[in-house]
């Protein structure tokens, strides 16, 4: 092979990479981008609670997206809060790509309360309500929505503990 075609041969070989590099950052803050808080007028917790349980619903105010690789949503509260009870309201999107919530403990410790899939919203509702009883009354100082991919976007309008 000669140094001239070994030449083209290289810069052809770099073009190509830089292609596939630029085609996985777009498609990376494609998936970071399509999840967002608190965008959409959220439910009244008291109106949509299942068990009308009593108490106070303490309010998620941090929200970070963790995009890549997984489709995550960490919500966090200025203190941990005394719970058994969690609460979201999200679009429909969210509701037929939710996969996984977890909550977080004092430790930093991350525990599992709920893994499946979700209906979506009734025709005519743009969000559905997502409520989960813990096992046991626990500290919780955030908790984390995992996402199957999706098309549209997610939107996660409401999340809060119950405090009693």
């Amino acid at each position: 092979m000669s140094a001239s075609t070994m030449k083209h041969l290289h810069a052809a070989l770099m073009v190509a990479l830089m292609t596939l590099t630029c085609a996985a950052a777009a498609q990376d803050i494609t998936s970071t981008t399509a999840i967002r808080y608190g965008t959409t007028p959220a439910l009244d917790c008291k109106q949509v609670s299942k068990t009308g349980a009593p108490g106070r619903w303490m309010e998620a105010n941090g929200a970070a997206v963790e995009g890549i690789p997984t489709r995550r949503m960490r919500l966090s509260f200025n203190n941990p809060v005394a719970t058994d009870m969690i609460h979201a309201t999200m679009n429909g999107a969210g509701a037929r790509e939710l996969a996984l919530v977890e909550v977080q403990d004092r430790k930093g410790d991350w525990q599992k309360v709920w893994e499946g899939e979700m209906m979506p919203p009734a025709p005519g509702f743009e969000q559905t309500c997502f409520e989960q009883q813990l096992p046991k009354k626990q500290v919780v100082q955030a908790m984390r929505f995992t996402f199957r991919s999706a098309q549209d976007e997610v939107e996660v309008n409401h999340a809060a503990l119950l405090r009693r």
